[in-house]
């Protein structure tokens, strides 16, 4: 069974999301999978704070990648960005850490916070 998401990005290039909010999804909250050149602005993420495995953001196997302008609060883990994703930018990002914060995987290369 795989894990519940409110908004998924998979296997998709030149994808750009604005001015979303997701709230109180059952666990991940915003999944980028598989993707190339993803821009994400003003885009708002929350879950209480004792609400077990609800990750933020999370980017795997993904290039090219800009997050900007966002606010993250969740229970679990903020921001992910894992295995294999490369070329990351986060610039102006609120985040409420509850438990992890911004998690970065060894698999992570190119990665910048603005």
């Amino acid at each position: 069974m795989r894990p519940l998401q409110a908004l998924t990005i998979d296997s998709s290039s030149a994808v750009k999301v604005k001015g979303l909010t997701i709230k109180n999804s059952q666990q991940m909250n915003f999944v980028i999978s598989k993707s190339a050149s993803v821009r994400i602005s003003k885009v708002t993420v929350s879950s209480p704070g004792d609400s077990p495995n609800t990750d933020g953001i999370h980017i795997t196997q993904s290039t090219n990648v800009v997050l900007q302008d966002c606010k993250i609060g969740t229970g679990f883990q903020t921001l992910t960005p894992l295995f294999s994703s490369s070329i990351l930018q986060v610039k102006n990002i609120i985040i409420r850490m509850e438990i992890l914060g911004i998690l970065l995987a060894n698999f992570l290369t190119g990665c910048i916070f603005c």
